[in-house]
């Protein structure tokens, strides 16, 4: 069973994807249409003056998927608005026992979705630091938490796996020369691979690869925050 905090984290996920996604469904009280291009829906807000609000939808069920329920979800956005620049709220059926349908998020028509993003991710980096660190077991599975969510098991016997094991137990910046000649390949192969792990950790992961391999011109590879287990 997920524990709250990493319930939080998958839940501030969810979000941040389904942000750079753009992609909301119709509106739960006007049932309109999102704007083909960008997700949203724009709607006017009365509060003493007219505000022009953005909106954007998010199937509660992405969250129900993961364990994470109605309730559950409410309290984690209660404590990310303050940080986030968001306001937001759960959206009903009716009668309100068919249950929730949406969480709608809602931003000032001159902030960016972009600048929110920025904003979770900042917020998800301070309030989960320490699941930033990065396992690599044996059977060449490497991961953070919760595990059942970012992983990318590269195999026990795959090159790929040898490869980063190789630059983790050295802890200082391989040579890609070095690191070609200990694989019997060449500089060029290294390299290619090296971005396809990169990649995949940024994908899988959801973590910049530069915070698991660090790559610079000159001096070839090194890895951070690999733990071995």
């Amino acid at each position: 069973m997920l524990t709250i905090k990493e319930k939080t984290q998958i839940a501030i996920q969810i979000l941040i994807d389904a942000l750079e996604l753009r992609s909301a469904v119709k509106h739960p009280r006007i049932n309109k249409e999102p704007d083909k291009k960008t997700g949203e829906w724009k709607v006017v807000k009365y509060t003493g003056d007219i505000e022009e609000m953005i909106e954007l939808g998010i199937d509660i069920n992405k969250f129900g998927n993961e364990n994470i329920y109605p309730d559950e979800v409410d309290g984690i956005m209660a404590k990310a608005i303050s940080k986030c620049g968001f306001t937001y709220h759960i959206t009903y059926l009716a009668p309100m026992f068919n249950g929730p349908t949406q969480l709608v998020l809602r931003r000032p028509a001159d902030t960016s979705w972009a600048k929110i993003i920025k904003n979770l991710k900042q917020y998800a980096t301070h309030k989960f630091n320490a699941s930033e660190q990065v396992y690599l077991e044996k059977n060449g599975d490497l991961w953070r938490e919760p595990k059942e969510r970012y992983c990318y098991p590269m195999g026990e016997n795959s090159d790929r796996h040898k490869i980063v094991r190789y630059i983790a137990i050295r802890k200082t910046y391989q040579q890609t020369s070095l690191i070609a000649e200990t694989f019997n390949k060449s500089a060029k192969a290294i390299r290619s691979e090296m971005g396809k792990i990169r990649g995949n950790i940024s994908r899988l992961l959801k973590i910049s690869s530069k915070k698991v391999i660090e790559g610079k011109g000159g001096s070839g590879y090194r890895a951070q925050n690999i733990k071995l287990i």
